[in-house]
C-alpha cells in the first residue's frame, strides 16, 4: 500500500508544471552598482545589481528609480555588465520574475552583443 501512494505522489510531481519560466530584458546597461559587505551584508559581493535604459516593466520584479533591477550573484556576470556598459553595447538578461534575490530579479544568465543572442 505505502509503494503505491509514493507511486502515486511521485507521478503526481512528475506531471506539475513549473513556474519558474524565463523571460529576457535588452537593453544597454544604465548602471551597475556592487556594495560593501560590512555596510550592507544583504548585499555581499559577488552580489552586485544593474539596471536597462529603458526598461520600466519586467513582471514583478523590482525596480529602482523608474527602471528594472536585476540582481547577478558572480563575479563572471559582474564583469560582463561593466564591459557593457562602458562600450554601450546592449544585453540580453535571462530572468524569471519567481526568482527574488532581496525583491529583484536575479539574472540567470546575460548575453552581450549587438544585437544580444537570446
Amino acid at each position: 500500500m505505502k509503494l503505491h501512494r509514493g507511486l502515486a505522489a511521485l507521478a503526481c510531481a512528475c506531471a506539475a508544471t513549473s513556474s519558474h519560466a524565463v523571460q529576457f530584458a535588452v537593453g544597454v546597461v544604465d548602471a551597475v552598482r556592487t556594495h560593501d559587505a560590512v555596510a550592507q551584508p544583504q548585499w555581499a559581493p559577488p552580489m552586485y545589481w544593474i539596471t536597462l535604459k529603458g526598461v520600466t516593466s519586467a513582471g514583478t520584479c523590482g525596480k529602482f528609480g523608474s527602471e528594472v533591477m536585476f540582481v547577478g550573484t558572480d563575479y563572471s556576470s559582474f564583469a560582463m555588465s561593466v564591459k557593457a556598459e562602458t562600450s554601450a553595447l546592449p544585453v540580453s538578461v535571462a530572468y524569471s520574475d519567481t526568482d527574488l534575490v532581496n525583491g529583484y530579479c536575479r539574472i540567470e544568465y546575460l548575453s552581450m552583443g549587438n544585437p544580444p543572442p537570446q
